[in-house]
């Protein structure tokens, strides 16, 4: 019998449907006692998001990271430790693996756009790149507009 996951990761890409996956995160690491961390790879597409999320064109790429991540983790229940983390720049799917390596995440959940066909080809998805790859059990929440 595998041990409760002592930390989650939730992984999110600066859009709304991917910090959806919060919610489930935040029930199993209450559930489970668990620590969550949320996590962004701020590669070429977050950059776009992360621009209109900024307050003013003065406020730099970090900050707006950090102000996004803050405003998702929101509606964390009170008691959950939980911990935001950004980076800047890579493919997304290798620097959720190598973070979660690097922080010994014992679980990820993450949210599926639901892309398919060439759209999914072409882009590729980071959930199953993920899913693939990963060393620990991942949840994938699918979630529509």
């Amino acid at each position: 019998m595998q041990n409760r996951p002592e930390t989650i990761m939730v992984p999110l890409d600066m859009s709304e449907l991917a910090a959806r996956a919060i919610d489930t995160a935040s029930m199993l690491a209450v559930a489970l006692g668990s620590r969550l961390v949320v996590f962004s790879a701020v590669g070429a597409q977050e950059r776009e998001a992360l621009q209109g999320f900024a307050t003013s064109e003065h406020m730099a790429l970090d900050e707006a990271a950090d102000a996004y991540l803050n405003r998702a983790i929101a509606s964390v229940p009170a008691g959950v430790d939980t911990d935001v983390h950004h980076r800047i720049g890579g493919h997304a799917a290798e620097a959720i693996l190598e973070f979660a390596n690097e922080e010994n995440v014992s679980m990820i959940v993450m949210a599926s756009h639901g892309q398919s066909g060439i759209r999914r080809w072409t882009l590729g998805s980071t959930s199953e790149k993920v899913l693939r790859s990963s060393p620990v059990p991942v949840l994938v929440v699918p979630v529509r507009e």
